[in-house]
């Protein structure tokens, strides 16, 4: 599985309306996408007091959960896909997508397991 990353920085009067926006109609729109599993949102909690940006935005995390590398490659370079990005891009005064990632593989964990298979 690949987790796909994006920051958002929205402005605190459309946060709301982006997160209905998220959770609503874009769900609705990237299920059409049958190589993402599903997508998350996040959103920054600070105290009063301590942010990097003004106070009248807000950041926001997007994972995106995809079944394989190249089905993310192959649909991120679609015309739908790339389409579908971008209604969520509108909302936000910037964004910032830090790429694909996966769970690290230990290969001498998975030599382990798989000598124990064997063995038995």
């Amino acid at each position: 599985m690949i987790h796909v990353f994006t920051l958002f920085a929205v402005q605190a009067d459309a946060s709301e309306p982006f997160v209905r926006y998220i959770r609503g109609e874009w769900h609705a729109l990237a299920r059409l996408q049958r190589d993402l599993i599903a997508t998350d949102l996040l959103e920054q909690k600070t105290d009063a007091g301590h942010t990097l940006l003004c106070r009248s935005t807000r950041l926001f995390v997007a994972l995106d959960f995809w079944t394989t590398h190249p089905a993310y490659l192959r649909a991120s370079r679609s015309a739908e896909c790339q389409a579908l990005l971008l209604q969520r891009r509108i909302w936000a005064n910037s964004a910032f997508e830090f790429g694909a990632f996966e769970h690290p593989r230990l290969q001498e964990v998975y030599d382990s397991v798989a000598h124990d298979a064997i063995s038995r």
